[in-house]
């Protein structure tokens, strides 16, 4: 996440609508903890007013928030496309790169070729030399009482 300005989860517009409709999800504005989590409570809460709200940087998209809106369009496939999904462009023509920015059947296609490694037998597999890993690259840190969990952990698993 790049941080473009210093806008604080205090200064978040208190109006639901103007709080969507100014939606940049580039630009997080970071609670006094230094992340977005106050921001997204904003947005989650602004979708039970609005759970379909019109969203204007980038040239505008449509913000799905609410859990019933966001259920019946994923299970309306025909109705409404990836395409386009705000994931970082890269120069390969019309193919998308991202699963989530691929519709079906190209998206069906390669998500069983990924499917495999991440069920639960396999997962299965993994999960004790994965809990070690986790246990001895914390260990490592733990005298020092704080630190960044990702850079110990995600960057190293």
């Amino acid at each position: 996440m790049t941080v473009i300005d210093d806008r604080a989860a205090d200064e978040l517009p208190s109006d639901p609508a103007e709080l969507i409709a100014s939606a940049d999800h580039y630009n997080m504005p970071l609670g006094p903890d230094g992340t977005p989590y106050h921001y997204f409570t904003a947005l989650r809460d602004a979708g039970e007013t609005l759970p379909i709200a019109w969203s204007e940087p980038y040239g505008g998209a449509w913000a799905v928030l609410g859990y019933h809106e966001t259920v019946e369009i994923m299970q309306q496939a025909h109705a409404f496309s990836n395409k386009g999904v705000t994931f970082p462009r890269y120069n390969t023509g019309e193919f998308e790169l991202m699963l989530a920015g691929q519709d079906d059947p190209v998206h069906k296609n390669y998500r069983k070729l990924v499917a495999a490694p991440f069920s639960p037998a396999k997962t299965a597999e993994f999960s004790d030399a994965l809990a070690k890993t986790t246990h001895d690259l914390i260990d490592e840190h733990i005298e020092e009482g704080e630190g960044d969990l990702a850079s110990w952990i995600a960057n190293e698993i």
